[in-house]
């Protein structure tokens, strides 16, 4: 493998871009590619299912004249990274996955209940509301209406989600598409309700490298067992006191550059 194989970034969400380049600096010298996925504002698409998702990939791998990728993905974008190196495994040479958000029930109503916990009451209160008022205009067709209230949602449960409230003022604003959230996430959870995703994840033939913060809502010991049991070729990296984006936690910075290089050289070698 090249030293300087060209890394696929893929964003979270699913359909929140726009924060992905904030990585570039960290994987230095290699060509990073960063682009917005199906379903979000930035690339509306009638179709976002992890068929479009994949294609989307390929089109983004032939519009760069990349045969195969390191691919690294956060968030949801862990979740792709991983199906598609399944899918797909001549395209990619290694996967990265940052805070990789639920493969399974388990996992999921495990990040429900610490958000909650994590939350003030007064903020579970108006989570509620906005909740009530997001089934009304549901149902009377206020499209604009539902992805307003859906963005307020998003701002009082991302402080959740980090040690350093600081962290997100490096996030940049960006617009939540909820038809495209839904088809990703209906998607991706047919397969976890199949049973379908320890067999995906034993097809990857490629390395796994999961870097994880130790404070992620999103359980980092249950999250890294889970991959660890599923993956033939893995290895796991949590980085104590951050959160679900270590790279721009203010104390996470320095570990996880340090991961991240030694993950970047071990593939080099």
């Amino acid at each position: 493998m090249s030293c300087h194989a060209p890394i696929l970034l893929l964003h979270g969400g699913p359909t929140i871009c726009g924060y992905m380049h904030t990585l570039k600096p960290f994987l230095e010298p290699h060509p990073v590619v960063t682009f917005a996925q199906p379903g979000t504002k930035e690339n509306p698409s009638s179709r976002a299912d992890l068929h479009a998702h994949f294609s989307a990939i390929r089109m983004e791998m032939d519009r760069i004249g990349a045969r195969e990728v390191i691919l690294l993905g956060h968030s949801w974008g862990a979740n792709l990274a991983l199906l598609f190196a399944s899918a797909f495994p001549a395209c990619v040479t290694a996967v990265v996955v940052i805070g990789t958000a639920p493969l399974s029930e388990e996992l999921e109503h495990a990040l429900g209940a610490e958000v909650s916990r994590r939350l003030s009451t007064r903020s579970l209160q108006e989570l509620q509301l906005i909740d009530q008022e997001v089934e009304r205009a549901l149902r009377e067709d206020q499209h604009t209406l539902v992805e307003d209230l859906v963005d307020k949602r998003l701002g009082l449960v991302l402080p959740s989600y980090v040690v350093d409230i600081e962290t997100l003022s490096h996030l940049p604003e960006t617009s939540f598409s909820l038809s495209g959230f839904r088809q990703s996430k209906d998607s991706l959870w047919e397969r976890i309700s199949e049973g379908e995703i320890p067999r995906l994840l034993r097809a990857i033939p490629h390395p796994v490298f999961a870097v994880h913060g130790r404070e992620d809502v999103m359980s980092c010991d249950a999250t890294l067992a889970f991959l660890r049991a599923h993956v033939r070729c893995f290895q796991g990296h949590p980085i104590d006191g951050v959160g679900h984006f270590p790279w721009l936690e203010p104390h996470g910075r320095g570990p996880f550059e340090g991961v991240i290089r030694g993950i970047l050289d071990e593939l080099a070698g």
